[in-house]
């Protein structure tokens, strides 16, 4: 891990978006290539003339839910507001995780298949490949995703009629699909080049599909590692399914344990609500020095709920802190799930965190997306609370051997972070 502050990293090859984080001078870009690309726009859009996919159709995804692990079927439909003709091409980019969608074999895992409503009118699926082999500049280049390309045949799609892209079968058990085992929330997209010559736009519009924890079978209890005595500190309790996501699903009453009376002032009873989405943080105020941990039981059957991590209460004791400064999601290449900062402090009880997903050379090679990064800006201001959760802005770059992975680290002020 490497932290910059001020440096000039012009000699390393990174995009130069990323290096605006922890400065302060501005990026000038030449007047020429900004005209460039404004003709480039106004000339892709005129020769589709299609300027709003919103105009033409609306989508959303069936059901908008899914459980870790838990297989079934999501069906994609997209509803045509204007006439949608013979020969329109789409592509629905579908969030990762899924696996190795296909259209090859019905009772093999995750097949894909298409319908409409419209009579004589048939839906040609065209491929099903990841967004390093079917590269578009308005998507992230990544290995994990799958986007799932078909054309409209035969027969024009009125107003009114839909498309169904289904992901699993619907009726066989071994051609579902298997959500992962992340708990997250992630969009899908759809792009589209109406008149078929393979230049497509992008929508607008994104549908939403939320991937859910299954239920609570453990609970954590994450102290801060040193109190000082008479000083109120931290105990986090946080629900876990079996696959370590936060289960927000966790309603019941915990009964704390550990600590004296006379050692420490607690409340020994806590009830956790469907508003506390699975974690609760309350307040104690050791009395006296030493080591101590917390334990706990449960009013819910068949929920484990292991020993807190050591305490250690000393006057003169500094402070410890706990945080990850190396962690992928679906940015990366190698990775999934959304909401990084989130999980990292309440399902995990860390101090503080950066989220730093792969930057490799060149944002066309499977690399972080300029939206991305601000994407990224935005989490780290949201989940900043000083005293409490610490955030920074970071992403690692893997260069070759043998000069080797590096993670590089903005030590800057939120207010920096847009400059």
């Amino acid at each position: 891990m490497i932290i910059f502050k001020n440096k000039n990293l012009r000699n390393y090859n990174i995009p130069r978006y990323l290096l605006s984080a922890g400065f302060k001078q501005p990026i000038r870009k030449p007047m020429y290539k900004i005209l460039i690309a404004t003709f480039f726009l106004f000339n892709l859009n005129f020769v589709n003339a299609q300027t709003d996919l919103k105009e033409f159709f609306t989508f959303y995804i069936t059901p908008d839910s899914a459980t870790v692990k838990t297989s079934g079927s999501w069906t994609v439909v997209i509803k045509a507001r204007q006439e949608l003709p013979v020969s329109a091409q789409f592509k629905v980019k579908f969030i990762k995780g899924f696996g190795n969608l296909q259209n090859l074999t019905a009772i093999a895992n995750s097949f894909v298949s298409a319908t409409t409503s419209t009579p004589q009118a048939t839906i040609q699926l065209n491929q099903i490949v990841n967004s390093t082999i079917d590269y578009l500049p308005f998507w992230e280049d990544n290995v994990m995703d799958r986007i799932i390309t078909f054309t409209i045949k035969n027969k024009p799609i009125p107003a009114g009629d839909s498309i169904r892209i289904v992901v699993g079968n619907t009726k066989i058990q071994s051609g579902r699909a298997t959500p992962p085992s992340t708990a997250f929330t992630d969009v899908i997209e759809i792009a589209a080049a109406l008149n078929g010559n393979g230049e497509y736009i992008l929508s607008e519009q994104t549908a939403t599909l939320k991937i859910k924890p299954m239920r609570a079978n453990s609970l954590n209890l994450f102290a801060q590692t040193v109190f000082h005595p008479g000083k109120e500190g931290k105990l986090l309790i946080s629900a876990s399914d079996m696959y370590f996501n936060l289960a927000d699903n966790f309603i019941g009453t915990v009964f704390l344990g550990g600590p004296k009376a006379d050692e420490a002032e607690y409340p020994r009873s806590i009830e956790i609500t469907s508003a506390d989405l699975g974690k609760k943080e309350i307040s104690v105020t050791f009395l006296k020095e030493g080591n101590y941990n917390f334990t706990a039981t449960t009013n819910i059957p068949q929920i484990s709920i292991p020993i807190s991590n050591p305490i250690k209460v000393s006057k003169g004791h500094p402070f410890i802190y706990w945080g990850d400064l190396h962690s992928h999601g679906a940015p990366s290449r190698d990775a999934i799930g959304t909401g990084r900062y989130y999980y990292a402090r309440y399902a995990r009880g860390l101090d503080f965190f950066s989220a730093t997903d792969h930057v490799d050379h060149n944002i066309t090679i499977n690399g972080i997306s300029e939206r991305d990064w601000a994407f990224q800006k935005q989490e780290v201001i949201q989940n900043y609370e000083p005293g409490k959760f610490i955030t920074f802005i970071g992403y690692e770059n893997s260069f070759v051997f043998p000069v080797g992975h590096y993670n590089i680290v903005f030590n800057c002020k939120n207010r920096n972070l847009w400059i």
